[in-house]
């Protein structure tokens, strides 16, 4: 069952002391509603990885992610997602590489071997 520590965000652990605080299945909802919120914003402006992009627009939804989650899982949630486009645009890659391939064999002419060729002799 995960835990949060008294080092996380406010909200989401004890502000006080070394305990550790069960994360309750409110608060889990709570924080995957509040990724797939700042996701869809994302989404919604096109912008499929964060880095090097402006992203000024999504930043209340972030700040939301941030509150409701912690800080290991913002970084998971983020991770993840920007690997799973690299995922998507290598298979699309690949799938295209095989595409052409395959369609350069079909159009290329075929390489005849004579069927009348010598064998060699046996003993």
């Amino acid at each position: 069952m995960a835990r949060l520590t008294s080092n996380e965000p406010p909200g989401t652990a004890a502000s006080t002391g070394t305990e550790e605080v069960v994360i309750s299945r409110k608060d889990r909802q709570g924080c995957w509603d509040a990724r797939d919120t700042y996701f869809a914003c994302l989404d919604k402006n096109k912008i499929k990885s964060i880095q090097g992009v402006d992203v000024s627009m999504c930043s209340s939804y972030l700040t939301d992610m941030r509150q409701r989650c912690r800080e290991t899982w913002v970084e998971y949630f983020i991770a993840r997602r920007e690997r799973t486009f690299e995922m998507e645009k290598y298979k699309l890659q690949v799938e295209e590489q095989v595409a052409n391939d395959r369609k350069s064999r079909t159009t290329a002419p075929m390489r005849r071997f004579p069927t009348s060729a010598p064998r060699p002799e046996s003993s």
